[in-house]
């Protein structure tokens, strides 16, 4: 004699509600951030936080003197050809580990989701121009655990460091259109940094006292350009970059160069 087994779970019409009002309210339903438009300057101080997503359209400037905050987790996207400049101003941008501080093209739907609503899609090298530092208040700011991402149109660097000696810790920045960091008349420390798939060169400094230790630099036309600046590289890795490795030209010095792993590069290094 067969015996017939019973699902009561299947049979519970209670159970089917529980299941269907999980789908429902569970992660698939996350509620979506708002969409804060930034399109003038900004003349007092600012906290942008991680509720929001921000939209930065045109030239933006963080006027002298003013702060902007920006809080971990917090994504920060640009419309093409878009800028924001830090002016003789205060950037507290502070990430961490497991919640950095994204400035990325409006069109990249990895990070705050389908902002702009066209549907599936990531960004391009050069979506947008550059996070431009210029000559910032350095003993008030700070630039930690940030991810920048599709800049660089115009073959600028998708972060631009004017006469700003900040130091730059745990920066990644990939996918530019351009240099992935550039600077002029600065001498930042870049310690921990990913710099990669820059259609231009990952690192581009002229002028200065700059100092890179423990960073990967990969997938660039050249890894790192010094033109006629005092460089120190420490302990990095360079690898796999289109053309040069390392390229010095007018060099202000001897090169500082130690622990560094240089290879896979078309050319090592040219001083």
């Amino acid at each position: 004699m067969q015996t017939q087994r019973t699902n009561r779970f299947h049979r519970s019409p209670v159970w089917t509600l529980l299941i269907l009002a999980a789908l429902w309210f569970g992660p698939a339903r996350a509620v979506r951030a708002a969409v804060v438009q930034v399109t003038a300057d900004i003349t007092a101080d600012t906290t942008w936080s991680a509720t929001n997503v921000y939209v930065v359209s045109g030239y933006v400037v963080v006027r002298p003197g003013v702060t902007l905050t920006i809080e971990p987790g917090t994504v920060v996207k640009f419309e093409s050809q878009a800028e924001l400049r830090v002016e003789q101003a205060v950037l507290k941008a502070q990430g961490n580990a497991s919640e950095p501080i994204v400035f990325t093209s409006w069109r990249d739907d990895a990070y705050g989701g389908d902002t702009n609503g066209d549907g599936p899609s990531t960004g391009a090298p050069g979506d947008w121009h550059s996070l431009w530092l210029h000559d910032i208040v350095e003993s008030q700011s700070v630039l930690e655990h940030v991810k920048i991402r599709y800049g660089g149109s115009w073959g600028g660097g998708s972060l631009y460091l004017y006469a700003t000696d900040l130091p730059l810790r745990f920066v990644e920045v990939t996918d530019s259109g351009g240099y992935g960091i550039q600077t002029y008349n600065s001498s930042p420390v870049v310690e921990d940094a990913v710099v990669g798939s820059s259609s231009g060169d990952g690192l581009y400094f002229q002028n200065g006292a700059p100092t890179v230790r423990r960073s990967r630099i990969e997938g660039n036309r050249t890894g790192i350009v010094s033109y006629s600046a005092a460089v120190g590289l420490e302990d990095n890795e360079i690898v796999n970059n289109r053309e040069w490795g390392v390229y010095f030209t007018y060099p202000v010095n001897a090169p500082r160069m130690t622990g560094n792993t240089v290879t896979g590069n078309r050319r090592p290094a040219l001083s």
